[in-house]
């Protein structure tokens, strides 16, 4: 659902509509200023089978789905986008993804809101053992910063979790 006010006080729901999503449930996580006007990103899907969604709209009132595409916001089981953050270069989102051996973060790019690109999921920086996933995103000057968590997991029981951090592009070793 979406909500609109011009004072933060005073709220008007948006009227649902098919372009909201006709599977079980269509859920938008976050929206950001971007690309046409306004980009929301969320999951659409059915339980344990759900892929990453994306939502334009010029003035927060019309909405429109950026078409499914399989190989970007797909694959088997869960795909979500949790926050989305613009920069002067495009757009990114991030969330999670589940793999082989549990949950891993993920990232999607896009330069006008209505073209996504997967970013790749190297193990060495989304994955690794156990969970981890991305629950906020900032756009900073030349790139973004993300946060989330990594943990470790037995079983279903989650063991020695910790908050991390990601950043785009990496820091230089001068930064240190």
């Amino acid at each position: 659902a979406v909500w609109t006010s011009p004072d933060g006080i005073a709220w008007t729901r948006v009227p649902n509509a098919e372009v909201f999503g006709d599977r079980l449930w269509q859920i938008m996580n976050a929206v950001a200023r971007g690309g046409p006007g306004l980009v929301a990103v969320g999951h659409d899907g059915a339980v344990n089978d759900y892929d990453a969604a994306v939502w334009t709209s010029a003035d927060g009132i019309a909405w429109t789905r950026v078409p499914p595409d399989e190989d970007v916001f797909g694959g088997s089981d869960v795909q979500e986008m949790s926050a989305v953050a613009a920069s002067d270069s495009g757009l990114v989102a991030v969330g999670y993804r589940r793999g082989a051996g549990g949950y891993d973060a993920a990232a999607w790019a896009s330069v006008d809101g209505s073209t996504w690109t997967r970013v790749s999921p190297e193990q060495t920086v989304f994955g690794g053992l156990g969970s981890q996933g991305i629950s906020g995103v900032v756009a900073t000057g030349p790139g973004f910063v993300a946060v989330g968590h990594s943990m470790a997991v037995v079983g279903w029981v989650p063991r020695d979790g910790d908050a991390a951090v990601w950043v785009s592009p990496p820091p230089s070793p001068s930064d240190n």
